[in-house]
């Protein structure tokens, strides 16, 4: 066998041997696949090694980022009591070695946004966040009402789950006409009795605070919008970077309706005459329009991180997309079907107590309806309810009211009110609510957080939305 295989052997030789050419080509091809082979495990090698840093720095340049909000917070903290709305603060805070972040913070309407920009060799990460209070203990029960010596009286299809606090006269079942109260439960939670007012309170320095810059703004000097049309297009950039303000812009009914707009901010917008938006408009990127009358969107607008305000009304009667704050000494109505995404925050601010807020028939609103009165003892409760929330309307979060509240719709989350009213064929039924729901279970308290007036020194501030 050793035998026979020496004899194949000495035969491939001497026949390879005799073949010097082919050898050659032999060796050659060899000699490229291998160097083809150690090429690409090189050039993967490399590519590896590039993919690696480039994760690595994507990895430290987002630390960074949020290392520095979580810093800028904690100086924010302490910053509570300087409220100014117009200013916005840059700073670069320095983590670690060789690493830093530039920081952009500002008060926006009841919130503080950051914005945070960091870079670490060829990656860079951008960071938005918009933050206010988490929610305390306060904020457990799906129902804090005033403690009145009237009873709260459930009829129809109401259903709460939660929670109630209220007066000594507790909760009860009621009949109107032919309605009654057609659940099993009264209350899918505890019932909790008090003489003590239990509501949270409202700073109502920074209430004060925020209305007076909105209203301070139509002091401030301007610059016209025809400074800032070009013949490129529908699409304008806002900025000041300069001085750090928002550049304060006069802008009129005609100018902003001539054209399909794209607008992005930072920017002030105002007016000084009605403002009724009857073609497609964008604003991004922290616009505030403000006119000195009344404000109605009555085509397709696309708004995100938007304040509107104006003292007198504002109705959203048409909209594409919506997220952002409204506020207004007077009345706002956010009409059939509409859609404001989460943060949007609803607030009236009345001396009076004659205005109102009208969440209409199967509107959502994804946030906070808040009516404030500057004086309780001296407001007047509106006999439709201060807010009212129509049938087969939804809010998701907070509802709160120095007065009044009438429910025909959903709260998935807290209703926080002095008294329920309903109002039913011309009579005002005081503390009745009529195919109401309240589900304190449907919230999500991990995702919500709380505007900053409501200001507790036990809570710090709390992530409301990032991007």
């Amino acid at each position: 066998m050793v035998a026979a295989l020496k004899k194949l052997t000495k035969k491939f030789i001497s026949g390879f041997c005799k073949d010097t050419g082919s050898a050659l080509i032999y060796v050659l091809i060899l000699s490229v696949i291998l160097s083809i082979i150690l090429c690409v495990i090189f050039s993967f090698s490399i590519l590896h090694r590039q993919l690696l840093n480039r994760k690595f720095s994507f990895l430290q340049s987002r630390n960074t980022a949020w290392s520095a909000a979580a810093a800028r917070t904690a100086e924010i903290e302490t910053e509570q009591n300087k409220i100014n709305f117009s200013l916005r603060d840059r700073k670069s805070i320095k983590i670690a070695h060789k690493d830093s972040c530039e920081v952009l913070s500002f008060r926006w309407g009841a919130f503080w946004k950051l914005r945070c920009d960091s870079r670490k060799n060829t990656e860079s990460y951008h960071l938005e966040m918009l933050m206010g209070r988490p929610l305390s203990a306060e904020f457990v029960p799906a129902i804090i009402t005033a403690p009145s010596p009237d009873p709260l009286i459930l009829t129809g299809k109401t259903s709460i789950w939660g929670e109630v606090n209220t007066g000594t006269a507790g909760v009860r079942k009621g009949h109107l006409g032919n309605t009654r109260y057609l659940n099993k439960n009264l209350v899918n939670g505890v019932i909790s009795l008090s003489t003590e007012e239990r509501r949270p309170a409202i700073d109502r320095k920074f209430c004060r605070a925020l209305f007076s810059f909105m209203e301070h703004c139509f002091n401030c000097n301007t610059k016209p919008f025809s400074d800032y049309i070009t013949n490129s297009g529908n699409s304008i950039f806002f900025s000041d970077n300069v001085r750090n303000l928002f550049p304060v812009i006069f802008i009129t009914d005609r100018q902003i309706n001539s054209k399909d707009w794209n607008f992005s901010g930072p920017a002030i917008l105002l007016a000084s005459e009605p403002m009724i938006i009857r073609r497609p408009l964008t604003l991004n990127n922290y616009v505030m329009l403000a006119s000195t009358h009344s404000i109605s969107l009555e085509a397709p607008v696309y708004f995100e991180n938007v304040i509107l305000y104006t003292p007198k009304n504002i109705e959203i009667k048409q909209i594409s997309q919506f997220s952002g704050q409204i506020f207004s000494r007077a009345s706002i109505i956010i009409h059939n079907r509409i859609i404001l995404d989460y943060p949007s925050l609803i607030m009236v601010n009345s001396e009076t107590g004659s205005s109102s807020i009208q969440i209409q028939d199967s509107a959502k609103v994804a946030g906070w309806v808040l009516y404030t009165c500057e004086s309780r003892n001296h407001c007047n409760k509106g006999s439709e309810g201060n807010i009212t929330i129509g049938k087969e309307a939804t809010v998701n979060g907070l509802v709160y009211s120095d007065l009044s509240v009438q429910l025909m719709g959903s709260v998935n989350g807290m209703v926080i009110t002095e008294s329920f009213h309903l109002y039913r064929n011309g009579a005002v039924y005081h503390n009745w609510i009529m195919d109401g729901t309240v589900n304190r279970f449907r919230l999500n308290d991990d995702n919500f957080s709380l505007p900053l007036f409501f200001f507790n020194k036990r809570n710090k501030l709390c992530i409301t939305t990032v991007k």
